[in-house]
């Protein structure tokens, strides 16, 4: 499970999910800090129930990832750059057709948005919920991914 700077253990998930709502997403948060914060989102949203929680989750997603989306645009900051130069590329996590990240950063928004209308069929929602899990871990996979070669 990803790591949220500032949380502390508490053995309870009601502690937790609390402690995760309240944590602000720092405006000074680069791209990894920003995928890293949506992880800890969506690992928490596949393991609650109560509707009250599932939409804050949401509506704090949904602010990630419109930040998220500011960042696709923004130069990297030189310490991440380094990260993502290598001697030797590897295969990426993303397929060929989404490598837009800010189209993608879109889609993760639309099933935010959808899962925030609270509308659907808690099946559809429970499977939907599960497309953001996975589809947000392979846009954090794929912005960390080194993709500069020395």
């Amino acid at each position: 499970m990803t790591t949220i700077p500032n949380l502390l253990y508490i053995p309870c998930r009601d502690s937790f999910t609390v402690q995760l709502l309240a944590t602000p997403l720092p405006a000074s948060a680069n791209l990894f800090e920003v995928t890293d914060f949506c992880t800890g989102f969506v690992n928490v949203l596949l393991e609650t129930n109560d509707p009250a929680e599932r939409i804050a989750i949401l509506g704090r997603l949904s602010q990630a990832f419109t930040r998220m989306a500011q960042l696709c645009d923004d130069d990297l900051p030189p310490e991440l750059v380094i990260r993502l130069t290598t001697d030797e590329l590897l295969p990426s996590s993303m397929p060929d057709l989404w490598h837009d990240t800010c189209l993608t950063v879109g889609y993760l928004q639309s099933l935010t948005q959808a899962l925030l209308g609270n509308t659907l069929a808690k099946p559809v929602a429970d499977d939907l919920a599960g497309l953001l899990h996975d589809m947000v871990y392979i846009v954090r996979d794929y912005v960390q991914e080194p993709y500069l070669v020395h």
